[in-house]
Parts: structure tokens; sequence; C-alpha cells
């Protein structure tokens, strides 16, 4: 390949080969660093010199010449060359050092060139060892660099954006020749080069395009029988010359590059075999016999009618030594389907033309020659008979003028990097013979025309001639399609191992539901007597009968007025009714008769002891309860809701987790605990008044609780009330001396107060904390303090830490990534932002270290946070943008190291879900579950495989979400959706009231689009089954928390369906009027429908209206474009 190179035109020769330009852009550079040598043997002193050529030979003299009437110091444009420096014998192990640095202008960007760093490799020659050595280095990704591998160094250089294009490494060192006996060469011998281009030579898009493209014209076969040759009119001998050219296309639009070969050589038939001798057998290797044998064998394949040959295919095993029949390789021309034996290429007549051509294609050529391919009769080679002696015309040579049209349809497979094809030779289009006079005036060699047997036929086609072409592509020029990605475990896979459900209890019967509701009624009642008589002071004590009656009388009354007598005996009639069907229930019973009276009576004593048994249970003194197993069930229930309230706050959602904290301080509102957790979260959220008062409970309840103390001393001082948030910190102090947080906070506090030998007793403290600790650990009590004052939002402690151990210690990145949490956490997010970098004074995190993953994904938080991205609503049409910060999350899990928490997960998850990547959003959401289970994963990922139409997986998944939190209405709605899916309606149907129950709205943990609110999708599903009612409610509930206009447009749709024509138009117009403006889709889709709901009400001026606006938008009333 490499000698047809010369023969490939370069664009841009016409130039001289040395001018450099006098203007414009900055030339791109080529930079050759040799730094140094490693693995020399001692006393050897070596030098390095090469030399390297981007042009051909040609254009290189050229250039050599230009740059020499230049001047000595004009380096030739093309040509690389150079030569280390020669040094004194290094110290022994030492490396042999060159520093050599030097920079060449790369000519201008064309074929030849791309052609020349992809395929040729840049030669360097190591001098001075016992025997010469050489380098080879590759230049193909000085065109195309790969990604970064996770074993490549930590340097800029390998690293994502890195500017330019390389080559950098050792290169081992091998000897120029191959060593004689007694010659020995350092097997370890390597040279640091560095080779850099300036800027990239094509763009990213051209890139992934550009191909080196080789065509390889190995030989014609089966001749026209008057070509001969005989064996003795061969090679200079023969008095004929064949010529092939064809063209290809260029990088420049309509151009192309134009091929000629150099003539091949005519090859006389392989002589026959003797045959062997009598009494003696042919061992069946020789051609002839193998030949022979396959033109024996019957059933040969022969391609169908139309079916184009040129791949070879195998129609059997290759003779083997033992001699035994095989069939041998066949393959067919293609067009014409005729069969060819692939061995008779060998031994027949045949010219060998033995080129190849390879070119460097660009993205425009590239196309262009894949339309070629595709199209049968658009490339094709010319095919030219002359004499042998120059100047000479040749009378048949419109005859034996023939065009061989390549087929390279097989380069058009997806992954196709090669193709065989033998091609037909055809006529070409001035095909004619010579008439009588112009072979009179011309006679061919010899004198004698040639005889014409067929009656004008043309050779070619009688003899089936055809041309053996080999084309190769280095890449493929239709890339094979990419595998569909591999399967994600099932759902069922991920679900956590439970104990038995419990055994079936029966429901209860009609007098246990009586005694419930008689016990829930007793407690009632106690709530009103109580809050009529006792809650204002008044007691119970000696009575006198009067007042006894009165308090009974005014009791009835407010029973009576306040609806509740009613209430009560509502509830009790229920369970009464169960009664009489259980017990007392016979067919045709008389309640005026004996028996009916005796069971009338029967069944009121059974209610009167049921009464009396509870009123007794209700007033008696209570048993001591089992502590253990109540305070087992607390623990549990407290936890709960503590996992539900963390959940909640990695949603941001504080509402949701300040109820479950609410929860927890009803529970057990004697702990200090809850109180603490509460104070916390309203710390996070900004409510300092609530936390302060939660704190202060909390340290009521238990002066010595240190977490409170630290926590309420943080809080004093984001507010100025240094004096007063010293008590708290010394008081931590006091209480817990072992504590090295408590000491660390402490300290910084001294600090900000300028009390410098306070901080240095509390810094001694702190010392000998840490050297008496079994861990033997150290970390810095600045630090420390920052972290604690991080996530409750004390910037100004955390920006004195920070700054004091960076004067004390030196900055480092933990300090920095302190920081950003801090500026995160309180909203400054520029400053986050600036911190992390990248920055254009290459001063963040991510300057330093680009493969810092902490930083990547902290980086992803603040776009996130800063976007608004934890705000979005499925009722928003358009969402911020999402690009960078999936960037930064994905960036971070590719590293060497790579991060990866739950909070990133969700978020990825998330954005994912928005985009419409819901097998990303999948995989994501099964490494969460799998690291943290909670309702809010689960939930995502029943989304994401309802999105991928796994409705069994996606319910599944939701029945374990409603195991970890059975309140959460998001997971009810998502039941209903996937339940009306599965035609599993009463299911849906409970399932949507559970989730009106617990509150669901347009506030959604994973928004999926615009348009598909949990609420509007229940609505679509219940819609299309016919249930308008359940339809409407739930739409309703949506225009509770929003206005977005696709609600209303499709409550009036509903409404339509369900012929309530004056509720619908009421709906339309709501989406007229809304302050969200709709799409204009949307809006001629409802202006449409208004006039046709208007017209049906007989409402004149309104379906006017409505016309008019539908005429400003151009259309008529039923939507079609005006004339």
């Amino acid at each position: 390949m490499a000698e047809d190179a010369a023969e490939m035109p370069a664009e841009g020769e016409g130039q001289p080969a040395g001018e450099k330009e006098q203007a414009g852009p900055t030339p791109n550079m080529l930079h050759v660093t040799i730094e140094s040598a490693r693995g020399m043997p001692e006393e050897s002193a070596t030098v390095v010199n090469f030399k390297y050529s981007m042009l051909t030979e040609e254009g290189a003299e050229a250039a050599v010449a230009a740059a020499a009437e230049k001047g000595e110091d004009e380096k030739p444009l093309g040509v690389v060359e150079g030569k280390t420096t020669e040094f004194e014998e290094p110290p022994a192990g030492t490396e042999h050092t060159y520093g050599l640095k030097e920079s060449y202008i790369l000519p201008p960007m064309t074929d030849l060139l791309l052609y020349r760093f992809i395929t040729v490799p840049m030669e360097f020659k190591v001098e001075g060892l016992s025997v010469p050595g050489k380098v080879q280095v590759a230049l193909h990704e000085l065109v195309w660099r790969p990604d970064p591998k996770p074993d490549d160094p930590d340097e800029e250089d390998f690293l994502p954006d890195a500017p330019g294009s390389f080559v950098v490494g050792w290169y081992p060192i091998v000897p120029e020749e191959p060593l004689e006996e007694g010659q020995e060469f350092p097997e370890k011998a390597e040279v640091y080069i560095r080779l850099q281009i300036s800027d990239t030579l094509l763009s990213k898009e051209d890139l992934e395009l550009l191909n080196v493209v080789t065509i390889s014209v190995e030989s014609m076969h089966r001749l026209p029988e008057v070509w001969g040759p005989m064996p003795e009119a061969v090679g200079e001998d023969h008095e004929y010359v064949y010529k092939l050219k064809y063209s290809l296309p260029a990088a420049v639009e309509e151009s192309s590059i134009e091929i000629e070969i150099q003539p091949g050589e005519i090859v006389a038939k392989d002589p026959e075999p003797e045959p062997p001798a009598d009494g003696e057998e042919g061992d069946g290797s020789g051609d002839g016999g193998a030949v022979q044998e396959s033109k024996g064998v019957e059933g040969a394949f022969e391609p169908e009618p139309g079916e184009e040959g040129g791949q070879e295919e195998t129609s059997g095993s290759e003779a083997k030594d033992t001699g035994e029949l095989v069939v041998e390789e066949d393959a067919y021309v293609q067009s014409t389907g005729s069969r060819v034996v692939v061995r008779d290429e060998k031994s027949t007549a045949r010219i060998t033309f033995n080129h190849t051509t390879a070119i460097a294609m660009q993205a425009g050529a590239i196309v262009r020659i894949k339309k070629l391919f595709a199209m049968r009769n658009a490339l094709h080679i010319e095919l030219i008979r002359e004499l042998r002696a120059e100047g000479e015309e040749y009378v048949y040579s419109k005859k034996y003028h023939g065009k061989i049209f390549l087929d390279g349809t097989g380069l058009l497979e997806p992954g196709a990097t090669s193709v065989d094809v033998r091609c037909a030779v055809e006529p070409a289009e001035d095909f004619a013979l010579p008439t009588e006079k112009q072979l009179e005036d011309l006679p061919p060699p010899g004198g004698e025309p040639e005889p014409d047997n067929e009656g004008g036929a043309n050779p070619y086609l009688l003899a089936e001639t055809y041309l053996k072409v080999h084309i190769q592509t280095m890449r493929p020029l239709v890339n094979k399609p990419k595998p569909p990605p591999p399967q994600l475990p099932k759902v069922q896979d991920l679900l956590p191992t439970r104990a038995p459900v419990p055994k079936y209890a029966p429901p209860m019967s009609g007098s246990e539901q009586f005694s419930s509701d008689i016990e829930g009624i007793i407690l009632e009642l106690a709530d009103e007597y109580h809050a009529l008589f006792l809650a204002n002071g008044g007691g119970d004590v000696a009575l006198e009968a009067s007042e006894v009656d009165s308090r009974r009388q005014q009791a009835i009354f407010q029973l009576n007025t306040s609806g509740r007598y009613y209430d009560f005996k509502e509830r009790l009639k229920t369970s009464t009714l169960r009664i009489v069907r259980e017990r007392f229930y016979k067919q045709g019973l008389d309640p005026t008769s004996e028996d009916g009276k005796r069971v009338i009576s029967r069944l009121y004593l059974e209610l009167q002891d049921l009464i009396n048994l509870r009123l007794k249970s209700a007033f008696s003194a209570p048993k001591k309860p089992s502590s253990t197993a109540n305070d087992s069930l607390m623990l549990q229930h407290l936890a709960d809701e503590m996992r539900l309230a963390v959940e909640a706050q990695l949603n941001l959602d504080f509402p949701l987790a300040s109820s479950h904290l609410n929860t927890r301080i009803l529970a057990a509102p004697s702990d200090a605990v809850v109180w603490y957790d509460y104070g916390v979260l309203c710390v996070r959220n900004g409510q300092l008044d609530k936390a302060q008062e939660c704190l202060r409970e909390c340290l009521m309840l238990d002066p010595r609780y240190t977490p409170a103390l630290l926590t309420y001393g943080v809080l004093l001082c984001t507010v100025d009330r240094f004096a007063d948030a010293e008590t708290y910190f010394t008081g931590a102090t006091n209480y817990s001396p072992d504590d090295v947080q408590a000491w660390s906070l402490l300290m910084l506090f001294y600090d900000m107060e300028s009390r410098d030998m306070q901080r240095r007793t509390a810094i001694k403290k702190i010392l000998l904390l840490d050297k008496a600790s079994s861990s033997g650990t150290r970390s810095s009590p600045y630090l420390r303090a920052a972290i604690f004052c991080t996530d409750l939002l004390g910037i100004q402690l955390v920006e004195r830490a920070a700054t004091q151990h960076i004067v004390k210690h030196g900055d480092s990145q933990e300090v920095q990534l302190i920081l950003v949490r801090g500026y995160m956490h309180v909203e400054q997010y520029a400053r986050a932002l600036e911190i992390l970098g990248p920055n254009a004074d290459k001063s963040g995190i991510l300057d330093k270290d680009k493969r810092c993953a902490v930083a990547m994904v902290l980086r992803g938080h603040v776009l996130y946070l800063k976007l608004r991205w934890h705000k979005l609503r499925s009722d928003v049409r358009e969402p911020p943008s999402h690009n960078e910060v999936l960037l930064w999350y994905e960036k971070a899990l590719t590293q060497k190291l790579p991060f990866a928490e739950l909070l990133s997960q969700v978020r990825m998850a998330k954005l994912y879900l928005w985009i419409g990547k819901y097998y990303e959003a999948k995989e994501v959401l099964i490494k969460a579950c799998r690291l943290t289970p909670s309702a809010t994963t689960w939930l995502g990922l029943a989304i994401a495989c309802y999105r991928q139409k796994e409705l069994d997986q996606a319910e599944q998944a939701l029945c374990e979400a409603n195991i970890l939190d059975p309140h959460n209405s998001q997971v009810w709605g998502m039941l209903c959706v996937v339940g009306l899916a599965q035609n599993k309606h009463d299911e849906a149907d409970m399932a949507m009231k559970q989730a009106l129950k617990f509150g669901l709205n347009t506030q959604e943990t994973w928004p999926v689009g615009y348009g598909s609110l949990m609420l509007e999708q229940m609505a679509v599903l219940y819609a299309a089954e016919g249930k308008y009612g359940p339809a409407a409610i739930v739409l309703m509930r949506g225009l509770e928390t929003s206005y977005a206009p696709s609600i209303n447009k499709q409550l009036g749709e509903v409404y339509v369906c369900d012929n309530e024509l004056s509720l619908a138009s009421t709906a339309f117009e709501l989406f007229v009027q809304a302050d969200v403006a709709p799409s204009q889709p949307e809006l001629i889709s409802v202006l449409i429908q208004l006039v046709s709901v208007s017209r049906k009400l007989k409402r004149s001026r309104e379906t006017r209206l409505y016309e008019q606006k539908l005429q400003t938008l151009g259309l008529d009333p039923a939507g079609k474009p005006l004339p």
C-alpha cells in the first residue's frame, strides 16, 4: 500500500511545495518532543534523528529545494526532519536526556496528508548503540483520538476536552536490521516521544465519516480466444498492452480523482500435466486432476435467475493429502451469475495487474461513493487494448474497448469492510468492428485479420471475460446497528424476602362491630363532656342531683343541635342490623306477634349487655400494659416516620417531612430527640423562629442533649446572638467533656470572637482527645466544625473555619468541597460554581483535578438546583435545560474512582424520565433501589417500567412502594393508572379513592412531561373506558392546585363525551382565559370545540365570538384554512 501512496493524486500539489501562506489564519503546527530514553546500556551516548514526509516523492523534493533557496534555517513545508544533540556519557543508571522540542508548519490539509497520518508511521532512528535501533510511532491519533481509557494517566492531555490531537508515550527501540550471531541489543530500551498538532485536522462531525478506501485490481480472466497467448509471446514479447483507468469522488463537490493503472502483464495458460505412466496412479493433487474431479461432481450449485454473484462461496472442503474426492471453491461473476472455478484462475491464461490504490476520503467523498456503490452502472473501470509500439494505431481498438462495472453493494452491508467481486467485462459505448477498408488501410499485426466466427458479437461477452477486484475500507461505510441494551434485572429479583403474611383473620361479627362502635361513641361522648363542663376548670365533685340533671339535659341538647346524636344513631344502625340478620332473623316474622315481641326483647337485652360491658370496660381502672411490647411498637413507629421524613427531605419536600416529624412529636411528646429532629428540619428549611422553639423544647426535656446544644449555638450565631451562643457551646463541653465535635465548635466560636487564649485551650483539649482515641485518627478541628455547620446553613461559620484551616494547614480539595456544599445549601450557586470550575483562570477544583468525581456530582447538584429542576411539574410546557446537569452526573460515574450517591441517582432518573430515556431511568433506579430502597425509588422504577409497557413489573414495584409508605398518594395514583391499563377496574377504583383521600395533586416527585400529570393519565384511561364521572373527579382535583391549560381542555372533552355541554363550555372558557398561554394547536382544538358546543347550546353570541377568534388564526369553524 505504501508504494501506491505515491500514485495517489494529492489535492493542492499545484502550488510550490515549500511556499508558505503570507496571510490568513494561524497555520497548524506539528510539535515534536523527544524527552529522554531509558533502559540503555552503560557507557553509551545516543542520538535520535527522524524524517517524515507528508507529500509525494516529487512534492517532497520540490519542498526541500524551495526551502534551500530561501536559506539554511528555512524548513521545507510538509517535510519533518530533525536530530537531537549529542551529549556526554550519562552517569550509570540515569536516563539519556535529549530535551528536543521542534515545531513544523503543516501543509494545507489534503486527502494525502490524512492518508499518510493514518497509514504511514513516523520512524525515529537511534544511533550510538552497538547495533543501530529504530522506533516507529503510529500517527493515526493525530487525525482522530480515542476517548480516554480508565488506565490512562491522570494527566491533562489524556482528559476529555484537551486541545488538539497528540501521540505520546514510551516507545520501544528495536534493531534496525535483524541481529546477526554474537550481536546484542538492549531488550527494554525505550524513548519518550510526544507529537502534537496545534489544532484538529477535521471537525468532530467530519471525523465520524472519514475513511480510507483501498481498491486492489488483481487480474483479468477468461480472455478472448484470439488473444492467446502462446508461452513464448508474453512479457515484453507480447505485441499488446492492457490498460485500466477509473475515477473516484474527491472531497470537493462534483470533482473526482482520476486513477490510471499501469499496463498489466499477460500470462499464458499453464501446460497440461503429463499423464501418469502405465501402471501408475495419479495422486489427484495436481491442478488438472482437481479441476477434472470438480467437473465430474453432479448437482453443483447454480445461482437462481437474476442472482448476482461476486462473493466467494464454498461448496466443499479443500483437497486433503489422502487424495479423497472433494469439491472445490466456486465463485460467480456478478450480474451474469457465471460459475467460476477458483483454482482455474491460477492456471488459465490471464492478465495480472496487482495494482492497489488507497485514498483517504472525507465526509463528502464518502457520501458520494456510497451512492456509487449502491448503483450498478455508476462506478466503472475502462479497459483499453493498444499496441505495445508507441504511436501506432490499432485497428481493433474499438472492438476491444471495454467497461467493467463495479458492484460494491457488499460494502453497504452493516459492518462490512471488504468485498471480493468478479466483474464482467462489457463492450463500451463505441464498440464497433473495423470495416474491410479500415483493415486494408491499417492492417493488424501479422497482416491477417482476426477471424469472426460469431457474426460480429463482442469477444468479451462470448468469452465471459471478467476482472477480479478487491475493495476494502478501514472502517465500515455502514455501521452495524447498536446492539440492544442488556436486559435489566426484573423487579421481582429486587424485592426483599419478607416473613409470611399473617394468618387470615375473619371479619368482625355483628356483635363485635356493635361493641367497637359503642367504644368509639363512648370516647367521643367523654370528649364532648370534657369540652362542655371540664375544660374551663369545672369539676365533678359533690354535684347536686339538680346539677347532674341540668348537665345531662345540656349535653343532650348539644348532641342534638350539633348532629352528633343523629350520627351516633346512624353508626349503630348498621351494626344492629347485622346482629339481627346473624342471630335473630326469621323469615315472615310479625313484630306484633308474640314471637316477634320475644325476639325484640331478646335483641334489646343483647344490645344492653354489650353496651354495659363496654361502659364497664371504658371506665374501669386500666390494666398495666406490657411495656416491652408497647416500647417496641413505639420505636418502630418513630423509626418509620423518621425514614419517611428523611425520604421527603431528599426530594426537598419540606412540608411532607414536617408532617412526618409532627407525627413523631404527637406519638412521643416527651422525647427530646423527636423535638431535635424537627428543629433541624426547620433550620434547613429556613424557619429559624420555629427551629428555636423546637430546640428550646428539646433542651427543656433534656438539658444535657449535646447535639441540641451545639445546633442551637450554631443557630444563635447565624442570627448574630453570639453572647447567647457561648452558653450553649460551653454547656455542650461541660456535659460531654470527651466530645471532640463540641470542643471543635467551641474553638471555632472563640476564633470568631478573637479570644485567642480560650481558642488555644480548646485546641489543646482536642489534641488530647484525638491522642487518647482508639482509632488514632486526627482531623482538623476547623474541618470538623465546618462540616457540622454546613447542613445548618451557618455559612458564616463555615467560611471562617475554611479560612482558618487554609491559613494554618494550606488549601485542600476537602476544604473547597465543604465550601461548595455550604454555598449550595444557602442558594449561593454562583460562588459554588466558581469554586468547582472549570474556570477561565484554571482555579476551580475541576481545573486542578479533572477526574474528581465528587466535584462532578456537586456541580450537577448545583446546576440542578440553580435551574430549579426540583420545582418542575408536569403542567410546565418548557422545562429548563438538562444537558449539562446530566453530563456531570454521567461523567462522575465513568471516572476511574466513580462516585455515586442516592441523591445523584434519584436526580439523574428524574431527568431521564422527563426527556423520555426510560431504559436509562430504569437502570439508574434499579441501582437506587438496591442502594437505599424507599417508596420514592420504587415509585420511580414503577413509572419507568410503565412507560416501557412492562405493566407486571410496574405493579410489583408499586406494591413494594406501598408497603414502605402506605399513605403515599402518588403510589396509590400510579396503582390506579397501572390497574386501568391492566383492566383491573375494581382495584383501580379503590386505588383512585385512596389517592384522593391522601391528597394526590399536581405536585409530583417524578414528572414525565407536559400534559402527563398522574391525574391526567388517570382521567384519560377512565374516559377511554367510558367512565366519565371518575375522569371528571380526578381532573377537578388537579384544578385545585394547577391552572394548566391541558387540564381544563381535557376536562371539557370529558364533559362533552358525557353530554354535559354547559360544564364543557365552562371548562373550555377557563382554558381560553387561563393565565398560562396555551400552545397554538391546543388553542385551535379548544376553539373548534367551543364553536360546536355553543351552537348546540344555542348561544349565538359566544358562537360568533369564537368563530372570529378562529378567523384571526386563518381558520374556518371546522379548523380548515380559509380560502
